[in-house]
């Protein structure tokens, strides 16, 4: 990248309010320097290595995405253990060597170098011995709780608070992911569903059926999504399926993306076929209807 940046530092796993509240003053401040608007991330999980076990909201690629629709562009690392040492000052030498920064933008709890030891302060101090300019934006909070990735997972865990982790993420919840062969209950059905396969590092929403739009070729279709075991047929392997409203031809193989816009029901075990099919006729005319 040969022209002028400023740079906004972090790890923006799920581009939430807190987020684009500093992506909002990045471009701010890159307007008036006539700078190209750059967001720092990690095209791995880092949580692989900080943190064993946690999944991302969001992949790198599904970031990207994101990156792209709010204007900006992502300038984005690997982390490895060596990444995790690196100190504060060789980190901050490493971006102004590479870059031509000419503003820093971070959130105030922004962390950074081995061991956490740089933080706003020291980005601040720093930036002035360099000429920089250095924007610490404070933290975003609704009802006295502090907007994070952990409190958007936590109402994402039970499908119920949808609408909650939605409002702070400052969009509705998404999925990206390829359309794989399935078991074709859903066709025998009058329902026929597709089958969706996301990465291992993807966290998901928790179980239930949801008002969602699905998104095929840049063509969005009103949808409902299954996301679970299928107790009506003894199938205790939990899914993500979704029926899209209106489409007609083939999606295997194809990347989509379901948009989750509402929590509608749990997953029910029915008697027979026929009371599964006449919910899915509610269903379907409830969708419509929204």
């Amino acid at each position: 990248m040969d022209n002028k940046i400023c740079l906004a530092l972090g790890f923006f796993d799920s581009v939430h309010i807190g987020h684009r509240k500093i992506i909002a003053s990045l471009k701010d401040i890159s307007l008036k320097a006539k700078a190209t608007p750059c967001a720092m991330t990690f095209k791995n999980n880092i949580y692989g290595i900080v943190k064993s076990g946690s999944k991302l909201i969001y992949t790198f690629e599904e970031r990207e995405k994101i990156f792209d629709r709010l204007g900006i562009k992502p300038i984005a690392f690997e982390f490895t253990s060596e990444f995790c040492n690196t100190d504060r000052e060789s980190f901050l030498e490493m971006l102004v060597g590479e870059y031509d920064i000419q503003a820093f933008v971070c959130g105030r709890d922004f962390t950074f170098g081995k061991n956490r030891a740089g933080n706003a302060e020291y980005l601040r101090e720093y930036s002035k011995k360099k000429n920089i300019l250095a924007i610490i934006e404070d933290d975003v909070c609704i009802s006295g709780d502090r907007i994070s990735t952990t409190l958007i997972k936590q109402y994402l865990s039970n499908g119920k608070n949808l609408e909650n982790a939605n409002k702070l993420l400052g969009e509705d919840y998404s999925v990206s992911g390829t359309v794989i062969g399935g078991m074709g209950r859903g066709k025998s059905l009058g329902f026929p569903t597709a089958n969706v396969s996301i990465p291992h590092e993807k966290f998901l929403i928790g179980e239930g059926v949801y008002s969602t739009d699905t998104i095929v070729d840049g063509i969005v279709y009103k949808s409902i999504t299954n996301i679970g075991p299928k107790p009506t047929f003894s199938e205790e392997t939990s899914t993500i399926e979704t029926y899209l409203i209106g489409y007609n031809g083939n999606l295997y193989g194809k990347e989509i993306t379901l948009v989750f816009r509402r929590f509608m029901r749990d997953i029910i075990r029915f008697s027979d076929k026929n009371k599964l099919i006449n919910q899915l006729e509610e269903d379907k005319k409830t969708r419509c209807s929204e």
